[in-house]
C-alpha cells in the first residue's frame, strides 16, 4: 500500500475500477458467472477500500499531512486520470524545478505544496463538484452525521429504514394516504393537483434528509448528498408547480385570507430560500461565499435551517385541515394529522446525532521523534508511571510499520488469487479437476484473508494503543518553568519583607478569618455541616454583599482591558473536562471532580460533571470548530460557581473558606493564533499566547494591589503544574493565621513561608486542550490549519479573596474590617464590617 496521498488515491480508482468490473459482472446474473466467486471479490475489493481509508489516518501519524482540510476535500472527490501529464513546476518552498506527474509518484517534493499541486492538476469534471461537506463532520449540534452510523457494507437506500427512520416513514406516509385518499376519494378537479403535490413533494424531502443523516464517509456523503439533491430537486419542482396551481385557481378571489394561505405563502419563499442556500454551499461556494471553508461553515446552518422548514411545512399541512375546502369537502381530521405530524418528527429527531466528544488529535508524530524528552518531562512533573510511554508509543509504531509492510504481501497474493479464480469460474468446463483447483485456490485465498485480517486488527490495536498513551502525556513544559519541586519568587505586591506588617511578626491564632467572620456575623458553617456537610458554608449580610463586590469589581477590571464577559454553565459534559486536563481522579485514586448520576432515561447521553472552574466550559465554547485568523486573540471571562472533590487532611492551612467544595470564581480564558516562529502576521495575529499571559498575570496584580492585599508573585516548579499547563505563576496572599511558630534555624523564613496562601494562578497550555478539543484556526499568513494555544487565570477566586480581606483588613482595636477602597461603591458606600 502506498505510503502517500497520491498513491493512495492512485490505488483507490484501481481499486474502484476493479470493484465496478465486478459489478457488472454480477448483473449478467447466475446463468453467466459464478456468484460466489463474484460476490468474495467484491467483498475483498470493499475491505482493501476500507483499509485505504486507514491508511489516510497512519499517514497523517507519519506527519506527511500539512493541511488535514485539504486532504478531507481530495478524499470525497473523484479522482484524477492516469494519463494526464504533469509540468515541470517550481516548489514555493525549496524553489526547485522538477519534473512530475500529476500523481507525485516518482518525485518527492515538499510537502507543504503537495495539496495545492495536486489540485491544481485535477482534471475539470473534479473541479465542477467542489466538496463542501466534510469527509468526517466535526461541527456541532446537528452538523454531525445522524445517531445511527451507516455501515461500510450497507446500501445507502438502508437508511431509509435504519434506527427511527422507519417511525419516520409510518409518519409521512400516514400523512401522504390521509391526503390522497381524501382527495382522491372525490372527483378530481383542477385545485386537486395541489395538495397531491404537495404532499408528494414533502415525502420527498422527508426521504433526502433522512438518507443522508447516517452517512459518515467520505464515499458515503458524496453519494448521499447527490441522492439527496435530486429528491430535493423533484420536491422543489413539486412544491412550484402546486404554487402556480393555488394562484391560478385562485383567480380573482381572495388570496392569503386564512391561516393556511399566509403559511402556505411563507413556506414557498423559504423552500426556495432554503433550495438557493444549498446550491451555493455546495456547488458554489467560492463564488458566492468566497471559500470553500466559509461553504462549509453556511452548511452546517442549512442542516439546521432545514430541520427548522420542515417543522414550518408540518404546521402548514396542519393548518390545511381548516380551511373551508377541506371542512366541506375532504374532511381530513385535525387529530389525525397532528399525530402523524408528532409521529414524523420523533422519527426524524430521533436520528439527529447528540453531543459527543470531538475526536483529539495528540502530536503523536513529536512525541515519538522526542521520546527521552517526553519521558523526562513525565519524570519532572511527577508523573513517573507515565516515563515510559514515549517509548512504548516508539515500539508500537515500528510493530505497526511491520505490519503494514507485511501486510503487502498476501494482500498481493490475494488479488492473484482472485484473477485465477474468476478466469477458472469462466471456463464452461466442470471437471472435478477444475473444481478441485477452484477449492484449493480459495483455501489459500481465505487463509491469507484470515491473516491479513488478524494483522490488520493487531494494528488497529496498535494505533489505538499509541492514541490512549499520547492522550495520557503532559503537557511538555516550557523552558522558563523551573524544574523540581521549588518555586521561583518573581516580585511582592504590597508588601516589602525587609519590614512586614505587624500582623505578620508573630502568629495570632484569633486573626483567623473564620473568628472574625463568625463573631461579625458573616460566615455560618455550623448550619452548613448540617444541610451539606465539611467544606460547605453559608455567606450572611455584609459576607453575601462582599461576595458579590468582588465579582462585580473583577469583571469591571477585566472587560476594561478588553474581556468579554460570559455566563458559562456549570455543568459539563465529563470528557470535556478531561479534555481540559482535569482527570476524574488523581495519580493516587482520589476523586477530583464530582460525577452526576444519570436518570435512566439519559442513560445514552454522555455522563456528566460538576465544572472544577469556568476554565472547563469556555475551554469547549469552540470544541470541534474553526477560528478565523482574523478574529484572534478571543478573550473571555466569565463567572461561575466551582465544584471540586478535593481530598486532603483538614488543618489550620485548610480551614475555614480556604479550600471548599464548593465556590465562586471568575475565571479569564483566550485562545491565541499558533504560528510558526517567523511568519509573517497581521497585527491582530500577532498576539501570541505569551504575549495573552503576560495580560492575565497584568490584570491580577492590578486587582489584588487594589484590594490592598500583601502578596507575591512565584514561577511554578515543574512538579506543580497540572496536566495541560506549560507554564504557571501562582499569586499567593499574606493570612496571618496560617503564621506557624518559627524554626530554631530560620525563623524570619520559617514563619513568613508559612503565611503564604495562593489567591489566583495563570495557566499557557500550549495546545494541549486545542487538540483534544478540536479546535482549529485557518486562514492567515498561512494556509495550513493548526490548533490554537490557550491561556487562563484567575481573575478572582472569591472565598479565598474575600478571607485574606478579613484578616489583612481587620481592625483588632475597632472590632471591624476596612472594606477595600475598591469595592465600596459596590457595598452602597460601605467603609467597614461591624460596629
Amino acid at each position: 500500500m502506498s505510503t502517500t496521498y497520491c498513491g493512495i488515491a492512485k490505488e483507490r480508482k484501481e481499486l474502484l475500477a476493479q470493484l465496478h468490473e465486478q459489478l457488472l459482472l454480477l448483473a449478467q446474473g447466475p446463468e453467466v458467472i459464478d456468484i460466489d466467486v463474484v460476490l468474495y471479490r467484491i467483498d475483498d475489493l470493499t475491505d482493501q477500500l476500507s483499509d485505504l481509508d486507514d491508511a489516510k489516518y497512519q499517514i497523517q501519524d507519519q506527519g506527511q499531512e500539512e493541511d488535514t482540510d485539504a486532504e478531507e476535500e481530495f478524499y470525497s472527490g473523484e479522482q484524477p486520470a492516469d494519463d494526464d501529464e504533469g509540468e515541470t513546476v517550481e516548489c514555493v518552498n525549496c524553489m526547485m524545478q522538477e519534473q512530475r506527474c500529476i500523481h507525485r509518484c516518482e518525485v518527492d517534493e515538499c510537502r507543504v505544496c503537495t495539496a495545492r499541486w495536486l489540485f491544481e492538476s485535477l482534471d475539470v469534471n473534479f473541479r465542477e463538484h467542489p466538496q463542501t461537506i466534510e469527509a468526517q463532520e466535526d461541527e456541532p449540534l446537528l452538523g454531525r452525521p445522524g445517531q445511527v452510523v451507516q455501515k461500510e457494507t450497507d446500501y445507502i437506500f438502508y437508511n431509509l429504514f435504519t434506527g427511527s427512520a422507519t417511525v419516520a416513514q409510518f409518519g409521512i406516509w400516514i400523512l401522504v394516504i390521509l391526503v390522497w385518499s381524501g382527495i382522491l376519494s372525490h372527483n378530481l378537479i383542477f385545485f386537486s393537483a395541489h395538495p397531491l403535490l404537495n404532499s408528494s413533494a414533502l415525502l420527498l424531502q422527508v426521504q433526502a434528509s433522512l438518507i443522508l443523516q447516517p452517512t459518515v464517509t467520505p464515499q458515503q456523503k458524496l453519494r448521499g448528498t447527490r441522492i439527496h439533491y435530486a429528491l430535493q430537486t423533484i420536491s422543489v419542482a413539486a412544491f412550484i408547480i402546486a404554487f402556480i396551481i393555488i394562484e391560478i385557481n385562485k383567480g380573482d378571489h381572495p388570496h392569503f385570507d386564512s391561516p393556511h394561505g399566509v403559511l402556505g405563502l411563507v413556506t414557498y419563499i423559504l423552500i426556495i430560500l432554503q433550495a438557493l442556500g444549498g446550491v451555493i454551499q455546495y456547488f458554489l461556494p467560492v463564488q458566492v461565499l468566497g471559500s470553500i471553508d466559509r461553504g462549509k461553515r453556511f452548511y452546517k446552518y442549512h442542516r439546521v435551517s432545514g430541520y427548522m422548514l420542515l417543522l414550518v411545512e408540518l404546521a402548514t399541512v396542519a393548518a390545511a385541515t381548516r380551511t373551508d375546502f377541506n371542512l366541506a369537502v375532504l374532511s381530513i381530521s385535525l387529530w389525525s394529522v397532528l399525530v402523524a405530524i408528532v409521529v414524523l418528527i420523533a422519527g426524524v429527531g430521533g436520528r439527529i446525532k447528540k453531543a459527543t466528544a470531538p475526536k483529539p488529535t495528540p502530536d503523536i508524530k513529536h512525541i515519538r521523534q522526542n521520546a527521552e524528552l517526553y519521558s523526562k518531562n513525565s519524570l519532572d512533573r511527577n508523573y513517573p508511571s507515565h516515563a515510559d510511554h514515549p517509548f512504548q508509543i516508539q515500539q508500537l509504531s515500528d510493530e505497526t510499520r511491520r505490519l503494514d509492510h507485511d501486510l503487502k504481501a498476501p494482500r498481493s497474493r490475494i488479488k492473484q488469487l482472485e484473477k485465477s479464480i474468476a478466469q477458472l469460474a469462466r471456463q464452461d468446463d466442470q471437471t472435478d479437476a477444475r473444481e478441485q483447483e477452484l477449492a484449493n485456490l480459495r483455501s489459500e485465498a481465505q487463509r491469507l484473508k484470515d491473516e491479513s485480517l488478524a494483522m490488520a486488527t493487531r494494528r488497529s490495536a496498535c494505533t489505538d494503543q499509541i492514541h490512549k498513551l499520547a492522550l495520557s502525556l503532559p503537557n511538555l513544559s516550557s523552558t522558563k518553568t523551573p524544574v523540581g519541586h521549588n518555586a521561583r519568587l518573581i516580585e511582592y505586591i504590597n508588601f516589602d519583607p525587609q519590614s512586614p506588617p505587624n500582623c505578620a511578626v508573630r502568629p495570632d491564632p484569633t486573626r483567623s478569618h473564620v473568628a472574625i467572620g463568625t463573631s461579625l456575623g458573616l460566615l455560618d458553617f455550623t448550619s452548613s455541616a448540617t444541610t451539606t456537610g465539611w467544606g460547605w458554608y453559608f455567606l450572611l449580610n455584609e459576607g453575601a454583599l462582599l461576595e458579590q463586590a468582588l465579582i462585580q469589581y473583577s469583571l469591571s477590571v477585566a472587560r476594561k482591558h478588553g474581556w468579554k464577559p460570559v455566563s458559562p454553565p456549570s455543568i459539563v459534559y465529563s470528557y470535556v473536562a478531561e479534555a481540559c486536563g482535569f482527570q476524574p481522579r488523581d495519580q493516587h485514586n482520589e476523586q477530583q471532580i464530582w460525577s452526576i448520576v444519570q436518570s435512566d432515561k439519559d442513560r445514552s447521553k454522555p455522563p456528566r460533571s460538576l465544572a472544577a472552574t469556568a476554565e472547563i466550559p469556555l475551554a469547549a465554547m469552540y470544541a470541534g470548530r474553526d477560528f478565523d485568523a482574523v478574529d484572534l486573540p478571543v478573550k473571555l471571562v466569565g463567572p461561575s460557581r466551582c465544584y471540586r472533590a478535593e481530598a486532603g487532611s483538614r488543618g489550620v492551612d485548610t480551614k475555614g473558606l480556604y479550600r471548599v467544595h464548593e465556590f465562586t470564581k471568575v475565571e479569564m480564558f483566550a485562545w491565541a493564533d499558533n504560528l510558526p516562529t517567523g511568519s509573517s502576521s497581521s497585527a491582530a495575529a500577532s498576539v501570541t499566547s505569551d504575549d495573552l499571559f503576560n495580560e492575565l498575570l497584568s490584570i491580577q496584580i492590578e486587582i489584588l494591589s487594589t484590594l490592598g492585599l500583601p502578596c507575591r508573585v512565584l514561577e511554578m516548579p515543574t512538579a506543580d503544574l497540572g496536566a495541560s499547563a506549560s507554564r504557571k505563576r501562582d499569586i499567593e496572599a499574606l493570612f496571618p493565621s496560617r503564621l506557624r511558630a518559627a524554626s530554631s534555624t530560620s525563623p524570619g523564613d520559617s514563619l513568613l513561608e508559612s503565611a503564604w496562601g495562593e489567591v489566583t494562578s495563570a495557566s499557557i497550555c500550549t495546545d494541549y486542550q486545542s487538540r483534544r478539543l478540536g479546535t482549529r484556526v485557518r486562514g492567515g499568513s498561512i494556509k495550513e490549519s493548526r490548533f490554537p494555544h490557550t491561556v487562563n487565570g484567575t481573575a478572582m477566586a472569591v472565598p479565598r479573596v474575600l478571607a485574606a480581606i478579613l484578616e489583612n483588613g481587620w481592625d483588632e482595636k475597632r472590632g471591624v474590617v476596612v472594606i477595600p477602597e475598591v469595592l465600596r461603591n459596590y457595598m452602597g458606600g460601605m467603609e467597614v464590617i461591624g460596629s
